[in-house]
């Protein structure tokens, strides 16, 4: 697993071929089996590809230009440059898959003591599974 995780790279060029479904099922598949606190599982993977992988990067840059001229997050400005390359590397990719946290909370709300280390391990989860996924 050492040789694994030592070789894993970050990939910002792809080639101009097709991702077989079957290999986009075993990364899928990877995410899934990685461990969740008190196995909650709180992902849901959405794969994107063609049309509507370009209408979600299309939805990521609005977001980018409001967050620009209206910040939600204040202290995100700094982080807008570097959000908007991985919209032109998404933009690249034959097919994109998005992790989502289906039992995140509102964090414009205050939330209880409970509440937060739910979403902190909710968060770790999912970061587990992100990690399974390209190993």
């Amino acid at each position: 697993m050492i040789e694994e995780i030592t070789k894993r790279r970050s990939i910002r060029k792809y080639k101009d071929t097709p991702v077989p479904d079957d290999l986009i099922r075993e990364i899928v598949q990877a995410g899934i089996l990685a461990p969740s606190s008190k196995n909650r599982q709180p992902w849901r993977f959405v794969v994107t590809s063609g049309k509507s992988k370009d209408e979600a990067v299309a939805v990521m840059r609005a977001g980018l230009e409001r967050e620009e001229r209206e910040p939600l997050l204040p202290d995100s400005k700094q982080h807008l440059r570097a959000a908007k390359h991985t919209a032109e590397i998404m933009d690249q990719a034959r097919a994109v898959i998005f992790v989502l946290n289906t039992r995140g909370k509102d964090l414009s709300q205050k939330l209880t003591t409970e509440e937060r280390v739910y979403e902190i391990c909710n968060v770790q989860s999912i970061g587990a599974a992100i990690e399974n996924m390209p190993l």
